[in-house]
């Protein structure tokens, strides 16, 4: 999927307040799976009027940045798919101590969501 370029009237101006309201996550999408996080997973956001763009920070040493909103929420699940894929699903005798870490809190807080087919 390619994300469309963010447009200057994407940005809060003098006269519209930025939304720094927190972002929750209660589910994630990797791959065919729906993982839930409980209790949702909670992230904060601010607008940097210097800058130009919304600064996000939260669990599991989160830290990114993008000028429109919409593309901040869609990086931060992009970036808890790519957690989950590269720590919760690897073998932990592969990992550093910190890695192994990670990978445990990661599974203790996402489980499975299963379809009711």
């Amino acid at each position: 999927m390619v994300a469309e370029p963010w447009r200057a009237e994407d940005l809060p101006s003098a006269a519209i307040e930025a939304n720094e309201r927190p972002i929750e996550v209660g589910v994630i999408a990797v791959g065919d799976a729906r993982l839930a996080a409980v209790p949702p997973l909670r992230f904060d956001a601010a607008f940097d009027a210097n800058g130009g763009v919304y600064e996000l920070t939260g669990e599991f040493d989160i830290v990114l940045a993008s000028p429109p909103r919409r593309e901040l929420e869609d990086a931060l699940d992009d970036t808890l798919a790519m957690l989950w894929r590269e720590y919760a699903e690897e073998d932990p005798a592969a990992l550093s101590p910190k890695a192994a870490a990670l990978r445990r809190e990661l599974r203790s807080r996402f489980v499975l969501e299963h379809n009711a087919a």
